[in-house]
């Protein structure tokens, strides 16, 4: 019971980072304080203040960047796009709030033909993410890209993604 809490906690929290709201309507108070209470402290920021660099605090690998997987992500998105995640205007709204994103250098970055609601993460130039649903008519694909251990230019990150992104569409495009 403890683990579904936690996973319930944890989703909301991702609701909140993902939409940027914190809605009554999508966190009722009660459910946003136990959501807190349930989730461990973050040692994240801490230690990357203390650590000599950046780089060093994400060679040494010690902590995690992030509680999601890219297939909690989708299956997150899944559920937005069918209107099971809350209730089908709020998950509409998310939608709406995602298509808005004004970063388009990673999975729109290629990719044309598709509305694209979407949402960036990342700690360049070592974890850039991106998670979205590539939207035509008759024909939802919902992609998520997470990356790690990356020490290059930020730009050649993005361009990975934009280049995954592209070849799942292209990939689908024939597909019924």
């Amino acid at each position: 019971m403890r683990v579904r809490r936690q996973r319930q906690a944890r989703i909301l929290l991702r609701l909140q980072v993902l939409v940027g709201l914190r809605s009554a309507a999508l966190h009722p108070p009660r459910a946003w304080a136990a959501a807190k209470r349930e989730l461990p402290e973050s040692r994240w920021f801490p230690a990357l203040r203390a650590a000599p660099t950046a780089e060093q605090f994400y060679r040494d690998g010690k902590h995690p960047f992030g509680l999601s997987t890219p297939r909690e992500m989708g299956r997150l998105l899944e559920m937005m796009e069918r209107g099971t995640l809350v209730d089908k205007p709020s998950s509409d709204l998310m939608l709406n709030i995602m298509r808005g994103q004004l970063y388009r250098t990673r999975i729109p970055r290629y990719v044309t033909g598709y509305t694209i609601p979407h949402k960036t993460g990342d700690f360049l130039p070592y974890v850039g993410d991106d998670v979205g649903v590539l939207e035509a008519q008759g024909k939802t694909i919902v992609l998520s890209v997470f990356t790690g251990n990356h020490f290059g230019s930020g730009e050649m990150l993005e361009n990975a993604i934009g280049l995954v992104a592209r070849d799942v569409a292209e990939y689908f495009a024939y597909r019924p």
